[in-house]
């Protein structure tokens, strides 16, 4: 039905595509010219998809388009066409200068004007929706995956109800995977059964695993360079193969019944960005809801190697989450972790308990990844022989002794695979902390080898979020600080709800000069995930004293040193933050265990290899770090 609201102005039912460049303004930072030249490319195939399945243009403002279709199934089949036509444009363009956009559909009633143009919310979902969108990526609302559903080449990953920005209810959201695609987790290391939409039923699931197995056993060999060519083992589920089974509420209230089923998609769609996770699709785990009295069969069928599973509660006002994680292979409990959390704090943060659930559940299966290589070692594996570094590397070693174990081990892991990318970001992380701690360190030649690197596994893999976190750092102590906060915003792009984005953009902040700006951020982070770390404490400790804010400093400054009492700058930080405390017994403590670690320590020194050169961040240090220092006797050459 059409409605007439005046002259030329009339209410339609219209499916609506919204789309949008992803990481524009850092390909515009990085060539402008070659990025207007791609984006004029990218125009000319919507264009022509978008015509050819009876849909107009409304704008194409910017990096943005907006169009509108007659039909929802002509939208979606012209969004799959798009992205495919694109990918293919872009093949032979380095992954960090690829040129990838959002798309987002939805079929709603819109307001057209005389002049062609459309609005109201129909289009504002259509806006949201594709925000929701992987690059690359396709994401759909219910009513047109409702519409579309079996007639075109793809199937459907349900992504909950996404509550969004100036649209008052809930909008049910689903990924669409193109058919050559697979499923879920976007052709990212699962056999195809695991990404094929089935039914409830397990003998239905236990078909696609057999015919998947049967059509794809060769491609399944081929594994994704972030996983290591030789990750999964020949007789086991591939490292970091992940199930969330249904979580459970014992209360049996339709509100926790609500939240368990919320959570245990929202779980699923967030380990989906986890570039080293393979995850099952949340319909093909839903299978096995009665079925956890069993995991290695699970385990088998679903060929993964970690099952989640858990329950919704309250105390008091409070809403609680158990989590476990079940080794497949053997039955045995991993992991476990209860975690609580404030009705405020949900309300201010929806995404929360996501984030908060999340990190705790990255942790744990990344511990039990870690153990598991160090008691399994295989020479043939790029993935054990990395997971064996990272071991040594967070093994909490003195005198560097850990990170030159670490580094032995990603190289091993790099000769067996030169474009293994989580080894390499292990071995920046190796540079990255040889240069924080050795004051001895040839400063150019390790930031020349991590500018390389880093440019190099951004390049292999863009959608790694490990990866620009790291080329971050890595350009702030280049003194790029602007294109250092365009990589830690592709963190976020790449990884929403990784808590990592939130302490590699407080500590930019933090040494761009805007400490009351980091200690927002930390804060913000401690409180989505309270337990903190070491982390929350050094960016609290050192953003207050370079506010001069020292009483708050101070405690901060005691638990760093107490969290890792192996890091001299911890030390360093507290010697400082004792004097102007007026506390020189603890400074003189401080002190003692600084010349420990650094006998040959002078102002000069520390000066000669600072953690940022902007000149904001080097005022804040001549007014408030190194006068305590020169207070405390520490010499000046």
């Amino acid at each position: 039905m059409t409605l007439h609201f005046g002259v030329g102005t009339r209410q339609r039912l219209a499916a609506i595509l919204a789309a949008d460049a992803a990481g524009y303004s850092r390909l515009m930072a990085a060539a402008e010219q070659a990025t207007l030249v791609a984006l004029d490319e990218a125009r000319d195939v919507f264009r022509t998809q978008i015509e050819s399945h009876g849909g107009r243009v409304i704008d194409m403002a910017g990096d943005s388009i907006l169009a509108v279709f007659e039909t929802a199934n002509g939208a979606v089949t012209a969004a799959l066409l798009i992205q495919k036509a694109l990918s293919t444009l872009a093949a032979d363009v380095p992954p960090d200068r690829r040129m990838c956009f959002r798309i987002g559909v939805h079929m709603g009633d819109v307001i057209e004007k005389a002049d062609g143009t459309v609005y109201g919310d129909g289009v504002n979902i259509a806006a949201r929706l594709e925000g929701l969108a992987l690059p690359g990526g396709v994401t759909v609302s219910d009513a047109v995956q409702g519409a579309v559903r079996n007639r075109v080449a793809a199937s459907f990953e349900d992504l909950g109800e996404q509550q969004v920005k100036n649209i008052a209810d809930p909008v049910r959201a689903y990924r669409v995977i193109a058919a050559a695609q697979g499923g879920a987790t976007e052709g990212r290391g699962l056999p195809t059964s695991i990404m094929i939409k089935v039914g409830r039923s397990r003998s239905l699931a236990v078909a696609a695993l057999v015919l998947a197995l049967l059509l794809g056993a060769a491609a399944w060999l081929l594994r994704d360079r972030v996983l290591g060519g030789s990750a999964a083992s020949l007789t086991g589920a591939p490292a970091f193969s992940i199930a969330v089974l249904p979580l459970s509420s014992p209360s049996g209230s339709p509100a926790d019944t609500q939240l368990a089923e919320r959570l245990t998609r929202e779980l699923t769609h967030d380990l989906g960005h986890w570039r080293l996770a393979s995850v099952a699709s949340v319909d093909l785990a839903a299978a096995y809801r009665s079925k956890v009295d069993d995991p290695r069969a699970i385990g088998r069928e679903l060929n993964v190697r970690h099952l989640v599973e858990g329950e919704v509660g309250r105390s008091g006002d409070n809403m609680t989450l158990t989590l476990r994680t079940i080794d497949s292979a053997t039955g045995r409990q991993e992991w476990s972790d209860r975690m609580e959390f404030e009705p405020g704090l949900l309300e201010a943060e929806p995404m929360a308990m996501v984030m908060r659930t999340s990190a705790h559940l990255r942790r744990g299966i990344n511990g039990a990844e870690l153990s598991r290589a160090v008691r399994e070692p295989d020479p043939r594996s790029a993935m054990n022989i990395t997971l064996r570094g990272d071991a040594a590397r967070t093994s909490g070693s003195e005198d560097l002794k850990g990170v030159f174990a670490a580094r032995r081990l990603y190289d091993e892991a790099l000769r067996l695979d030169p474009d293994f990318v989580r080894a390499l970001v292990g071995r920046m992380s190796t540079l990255h902390w040889e240069l924080y701690e050795d004051l001895k360190a040839d400063r150019a030649q390790y930031l020349a080898e991590m500018d390389a690197l880093s440019r190099r596994a951004v390049a292999l893999d863009d959608q790694y979020s490990d990866a620009w976190a790291i080329r971050a750092e890595t350009l702030l102590w280049l003194g790029r600080s602007d294109e250092a906060f365009a990589a830690a915003a592709y963190v976020q792009s790449v990884d929403p709800a990784n808590l990592v984005f939130l302490w590699v953009i407080a500590w930019l902040t933090y040494a761009s000069g805007r400490p009351g700006e980091a200690i927002a951020l930390t804060q913000r982070a401690v409180a989505i995930d309270p337990p903190g770390n070491v982390n929350a404490a050094m960016n609290l400790c050192r953003a207050n004293l370079m506010l001069g804010r020292y009483g708050d400093a101070m405690p901060a400054c005691e638990k760093a040193a107490t969290l890792d009492n192996d890091t001299w700058h911890n030390q360093l930080l507290l010697l400082a933050a004792c004097v102007q405390n007026g506390e020189m017994q603890k400074a003189a403590v401080a002190k003692r265990q600084l010349l420990k670690r650094q006998p040959d320590f002078s102002i000069a020194k520390d000066k000669a290899a600072p953690l940022s050169d902007h000149p904001e961040y080097l005022k804040m240090l001549e007014l408030h770090y190194y006068p305590a220092l020169r207070r405390a006797g520490i010499p000046e050459h």
